[in-house]
């Protein structure tokens, strides 16, 4: 029997800002998170890719049910 190699760990630093905004592009979510500073000029995105686009729809529905 063949074995498979281990899916491998990627480190990922957590936003500082607060989520603000969430939702599906095609078969991506993406994050929109607060300044990490406070100051309105900058923010970050995180792009998530998924499988399809109902999946990505199904994650971002379920986060912006939690924002609000």
């Amino acid at each position: 029997m063949m074995q498979c190699d281990p899916r491998p760990t990627i480190a990922m630093t957590p936003p500082v800002g607060g989520l603000t905004a969430c939702f599906a592009s095609g078969a991506t979510v993406e994050f929109w998170f607060q300044s990490p500073t406070g100051d309105s000029s900058d923010s970050q995105i995180f792009v998530m890719g998924c499988t399809d686009e109902g999946q990505a729809e199904t994650i971002a529905a379920a986060y912006r049910r939690a924002l609000h």
